[in-house]
């Protein structure tokens, strides 16, 4: 599992490679934590290009990292989902409370578009 994020705008782009499973998600949570902490992150954006499996595990952390962010207004999107990934959270209908995106490029234009019309 490697992590790394950078910053646009008031978007945390957490860039994962690994799989949202076992103990991948707890990682994942961990990172997250400390960069929802700093109370500058109001979006967080998961670039998940180079996941390729997401288990109950993975579910429940988006889950929380939802739960996490509700008072932030903004909350989370995910990015470049393989098609496995993808219709999975969208059996789970994940996809009605989550924004998923096919790029990096088109998330970041919507967030930036949402955060402009508050």
């Amino acid at each position: 599992m490697k992590l790394s994020h950078r910053y646009e705008n008031e978007t945390c782009i957490v860039t994962i490679i690994g799989n949202l499973a076992l103990n991948g998600a707890d990682k994942v949570q961990e990172y997250l934590q400390l960069l929802t902490q700093q109370n500058t992150v109001k979006k967080i954006l998961l670039n998940c290009m180079n996941v390729s499996v997401i288990d109950s595990r993975g579910i429940g952390l988006l889950a929380r990292i939802l739960q996490g962010l509700e008072g932030k207004q903004e909350g989370l999107a995910l990015c470049s989902l393989n098609e496995n990934c993808l219709n999975l959270l969208k059996a789970l209908r994940l996809d009605k409370i989550i924004a998923i995106h096919e790029s990096e490029e088109h998330a970041l234009s919507d967030l930036k578009n949402i955060s402009h019309s508050n």
